[in-house]
């Protein structure tokens, strides 16, 4: 709900979309509701996907594992066709983390594609390469010609 406070927030005409990144384990009643309240004010819900389908455990503090309120260690697993259904049905796409960019492209080619194409600008950028040290090649050796000669 704070979310959707924060895009409401924001001006009618900017495309709105949330990136959901999780293993897909909620414990959310009211999670396809919410969703669809999203849609309906046109808020795209794109999820990434971690994790594994066969789980593991949860890293926590001080090299010890994440438990539960009971104390049982809590296993992860990767709920793919849980989040495929969830960014349906919020409008958008899913894709499982493969620590490359293609899982990022793939994202954003979606959200660039479903965004109107007149609140898309692409600005050239401008990148200084740094070549402070270029001079240092010819200074270096006279220095040390210089320094030669008062020590001698």
């Amino acid at each position: 709900s704070q979310t959707k406070k924060l895009l409401q927030s924001q001006p009618k005409e900017n495309p709105k979309a949330i990136l959901l990144i999780t293993d897909g384990d909620f414990n959310e009643n009211q999670l396809e509701k919410t969703i669809q309240s999203l849609q309906k004010e046109n808020i795209r819900l794109y999820i990434m996907g971690i994790g594994t389908k066969d789980g593991s455990l949860i890293p926590g503090h001080n090299n010890n594992w994440m438990t539960d309120q009971s104390g049982k260690k809590i296993i992860s697993q990767l709920n793919e066709a849980e989040l495929e259904n969830l960014a349906t049905l919020g409008k958008g796409v899913y894709t499982t983390a493969n620590y490359r960019d293609n899982d990022t492209h793939i994202l954003l080619d979606a959200i660039e594609k479903n965004m109107p194409t007149n609140t898309i600008e692409k600005n050239p950028v401008r990148v200084w390469h740094e070549r402070f040290y270029i001079p240092l090649f010819f200074i270096i050796p006279l220095l040390l010609y210089r320094f030669k000669q008062n020590s001698v």
